[in-house]
């Protein structure tokens, strides 16, 4: 067994294991970083990719800002970011993908928009976003991809349109970003800017009572789970407007009162709560989702 110390809500991996991930490469070591927020650093381990077990990186805790939140990984691996909850700050981290130790990147930490929470990276690895909770905001930034040094997005940050942003997901075509608004009970919609990303807000969709963690998968499909109903809404996503359509079924009924997470693939989706794992499977053809048995 291991023990992880700290309470940092946002585990991160390296090569980042989400739906912008291309996949496991033979070449990648995976590391896992644990952001502690009441010590205010960031624990790093290397992943055995054989047995599981977890080895510290040389010089691991590493020092972040105040309450370190969540962490995100450029998908080459190469860069990783903190989200500094209270100090309103991204760290910035290169990565020796060799041991995972880290080196501050010049410059950081770099500002955000008030109390940043979870964040994501594009899928090209050019642009990296965090919600910022205080100011009902997106915060966007583009990516050195030398020096991992971060510059502010034209006019970020972005408003959301609602209140008390929780959590983003950008699709797998890296075209849309998505962001809950947990007080308000919608999801904000943006297109990424190519050239520079800068998001252009889409609008708002219902997503139910208190929106909290979401995910878009490589088949076209955006999932949210509220924990205020505790169902998850499906929707496809129009990849040339990135309007969302409710796919047939939604809401599906789950037991939700903690995060959900989602397999590499995108193939299952797992909630829990306090006494019981709960899976579905994911249809790719329609979007549908299905306890899967025995759960």
């Amino acid at each position: 067994a291991f023990l992880i110390n700290g309470c940092g809500k946002g585990v991160g991996w390296n090569p980042p294991a989400n739906n912008s991930a291309p996949g496991v490469q033979a070449t990648y070591k995976y590391f896992l970083f644990v952001p502690n927020d009441s010590s205010d650093n960031l624990s790093v381990y290397e992943i055995n990719e054989s047995t599981g077990a977890l080895t510290a990186a040389p010089g691991s805790p590493f020092t972040t800002g105040d309450r370190p939140f969540h962490t995100v990984a450029t998908p080459n691996g190469k860069f990783a970011y903190v989200a500094n909850y209270n100090a309103s700050t991204i760290s910035a981290f290169s990565v020796n993908q060799t041991t995972g130790a880290l080196t501050e990147v010049t410059g950081s930490p770099f500002a955000s928009a008030n109390q940043p929470t979870f964040g994501q990276v594009t899928p090209d690895g050019r642009y990296l976003y965090f919600v910022a909770q205080g100011s009902n905001a997106v915060s966007g930034f583009s990516i050195d991809q030398t020096t991992g040094v971060l510059t502010a997005a034209p006019a970020s940050p972005y408003a959301t349109g609602g209140t008390s942003p929780y959590s983003l997901t950008i699709d797998t075509t890296g075209q849309f970003l998505f962001a809950t608004n947990n007080a308000s009970n919608n999801l904000t919609r943006f297109l990424i800017t190519p050239s520079t990303g800068a998001l252009v807000s889409l609008g708002t969709t219902a997503a139910g009572t208190t929106p909290n963690d979401l995910f878009a998968t490589s088949a076209g499909y955006l999932y949210v789970a509220a924990t205020g109903d505790s169902q998850i809404r499906a929707f496809s996503v129009n990849t040339s407007s990135g309007a969302l359509t409710a796919v047939s079924g939604s809401p599906f009924t789950a037991a939700l009162s903690y995060p959900i997470v989602v397999s590499l693939a995108g193939r299952y989706i797992y909630q829990i709560n306090s006494t019981n794992i709960y899976g579905f499977a994911v249809n790719s053809t329609n979007g549908s989702i299905s306890a899967i048995s025995g759960s």
